[in-house]
């Protein structure tokens, strides 16, 4: 058995630390999605290498959209282009770290993102996630970020993405940036404020 735990995403900060194990693989990186956990554990378990056929994300920083109209602009833009190189609208997903004030409730996305209305119910948010992620899709899935945890999508923009506060009730912290980070398969397409984009530069230069 295979244990990966990612303090990130603090899944056992409630539970305590992991159960000792007789061995315990200190990873060089972390492992942030199934492409990078399966080509680790591909030569470990034996096989083609190909345990699932995913690659690494591609990570795309845009240029910094202050304004929610200016964000949705360059959503609208963006979903255009993947369009254009052949995705599929079930391919891709939006994602914000608000429900409110956010730059998918802008009128000129109505007509391509499918972001939830006020008081949405669960199994109404139920159904909307079957009918965008399922072939033949006539909108792009909108959500946020919390409710899209622990799924996964081809293509993944992340819009309205300023810096972090790790704080109580700050309504948006470095780990659900995180979480939103590792929902894409293939590409990753982040559309920051300024300050959004100063966090991003420090993450690159900390490496």
């Amino acid at each position: 058995m295979y244990i990966f735990s990612d303090a990130g995403q603090q899944l056992y900060a409630q539970t305590g630390s992991l159960p000792e194990l007789p061995v315990r693989l200190r990873l060089r990186r972390n492992l942030c999605n199934s492409a990078q956990i399966a080509s680790f554990c591909s030569p470990i378990i034996g096989g083609n290498g190909e345990v699932l056929p995913l690659q690494g994300p591609e990570v795309e920083v845009l240029p910094v959209a202050e304004t929610a109209e200016e964000r949705a602009v360059m959503v609208e833009k963006t979903i255009e282009n993947l369009l254009a190189e052949h995705y599929a609208l079930h391919d891709i997903v939006v994602l914000t770290p608000w429900r409110k004030n956010t730059s998918l409730k802008a009128p000129r996305l109505e007509h391509l993102v499918d972001f939830p209305a006020d008081g949405e119910s669960r199994s109404n948010a139920a159904e909307r996630l079957r009918r965008c992620l399922a072939p033949g899709a006539s909108r792009v899935l909108g959500e946020t970020i919390k409710a899209y945890k622990g799924l996964e999508s081809p293509v993944v923009i992340l819009t309205d993405i300023s810096a972090p506060k790790d704080v109580p009730d700050s309504g948006f912290t470095s780990n659900e940036f995180y979480v939103a980070c590792t929902r894409a398969r293939y590409r990753l397409i982040i559309i920051p404020t300024s300050s959004g984009r100063d966090f991003i530069d420090g993450l690159r230069l900390a490496k």
